[in-house]
């Protein structure tokens, strides 16, 4: 495509830093896991309090989920900027073999 300029290494770098982030934001998230004690509810409540625990639970997992699915779709778009550098380098070559 015309006047389409990706600088391949800039890209990755800057993936790299973006793939660091997101693994340090999973660990951060996964030092700590939330926790509410059912009896904190009152009493004659300790089964929404049980409730209100299980789903803070959900929530830390389904975050973690998240947080991971951003750092594969980063790692994915590593590769594919890796593969693009590499095919655009052996087209280039290729190119400059004609005479």
């Amino acid at each position: 495509m015309h006047g389409i300029t990706i600088d391949s290494g800039r890209a990755l770098d800057m993936l790299a830093s973006m793939i660091e982030e997101a693994e340090q934001q999973y660990q951060a998230h996964m030092r700590e896991t939330p926790h509410y004690e059912p009896a904190s509810a009152g009493e004659g409540f300790v089964a929404y309090g049980e409730s209100i625990n299980s789903l803070f639970q959900l929530l830390h997992q389904r975050n973690a989920q998240r947080l991971e699915l951003i750092k594969l779709g980063l790692e994915d778009a590593r590769q594919r900027v890796h593969d693009l550098s590499n095919t655009d380098t052996e087209f280039a070559a290729r190119l400059g073999a004609v005479e």
